[in-house]
């Protein structure tokens, strides 16, 4: 093992072999793994155009004045330094991780399939959390459904 930090002038000269080995060592000293793999079926259907409306970050998961949002508002602020004014990196990001983690299937209700996603997100505080998203599919498009900050751990991709 070599000692101090790997730049790039360091790799270099390195076989993909040696690169992959040191990836490892350093996923292993971080107390890493490495990420599961998914299939195509086990992500959330059409996420590449999953639709996030606005109102529904600033007019309900983020808004502390909304009756059933309030508390989700409040979590999502303390957890990971998110509100209002910072919506749009919340959205980002969210369709951001979508396809590096499983979707669960929850049934249909008559309106389309619903699913949920849990990711762990990084917060504007430099914080951490775990974050289930809630979708529905129609046919013609998916689209977020409830938010929130969770304690359950999403299966990564």
């Amino acid at each position: 093992m070599r000692n101090g930090p790997v730049v790039d002038d360091d790799i270099l000269g390195l076989t993909p072999e040696e690169k992959e080995q040191l990836r490892r060592e350093a996923l292993s000293e971080m107390g890493g793994s490495e990420p599961a793999t998914l299939d195509e079926e086990d992500l959330l259907p059409d996420y590449e155009n999953a639709e996030i409306p606005d109102r529904k970050l600033t007019h309900y998961a983020l808004d502390k004045e909304h009756a059933d949002g309030k508390d989700k508002a409040v979590a999502f602020e303390l957890a990971l330094g998110y509100n209002k004014d910072n919506f749009r990196e919340l959205k980002r990001q969210v369709i951001e991780k979508l396809p590096h983690y499983k979707a669960t299937f929850n049934g249909n209700k008559g309106h389309g399939d619903l699913y949920e996603v849990i990711m762990d997100l990084d917060g504007p505080n430099g914080k951490n959390a775990n974050v289930l998203t809630a979708w529905i599919d129609n046919g013609n498009a998916t689209r977020l459904t409830s938010i929130y900050v969770n304690e359950k751990r999403g299966e990564k991709h």
